[in-house]
């Protein structure tokens, strides 16, 4: 998978040392995870999505600090996914950085998408 868009933090750096990561990890307790919200729709008969569908799906992410406080020693993150489908997608078009472009009227054979804080 691939990132969609980041939005940065004003407090993240630009560049992830992932040495300094490890470090974190180590020490860090996860707590309190939630799924904000989800999302799955199937807008095509089932026999009209072929069996190598995942190879014209766009899937990618999107992950970002949304809080921090260093008073109470914890941040918060938000982590959303998200993976389309369209039949007459090829290869090319869901290996860019971007979902290819959908008119207004016209949905997805298959959307997935979610979001956890």
């Amino acid at each position: 998978m691939r990132k969609i868009e980041v939005a940065d933090s004003p407090h993240g750096p630009e560049e992830i040392d992932r040495a300094s990561v490890a470090r974190v990890v180590a020490e860090v307790e996860l707590s309190d995870i939630r799924m904000i919200w989800a999302r799955a729709g199937v807008h095509v008969p089932l026999y009209a999505i072929p069996q190598n569908w995942a190879d014209r799906t766009f899937m990618g992410y999107d992950v970002h600090a949304h809080e921090w406080s260093d008073d109470d020693a914890f941040f918060t993150v938000h982590a959303l996914f998200a993976a389309i489908h369209k039949t007459e997608w090829t290869e090319e078009d869901v290996e860019a950085d971007e979902p290819p472009e959908l008119a207004d009227d016209e949905l997805p054979a298959i959307d997935i998408a979610c979001c956890s804080s």
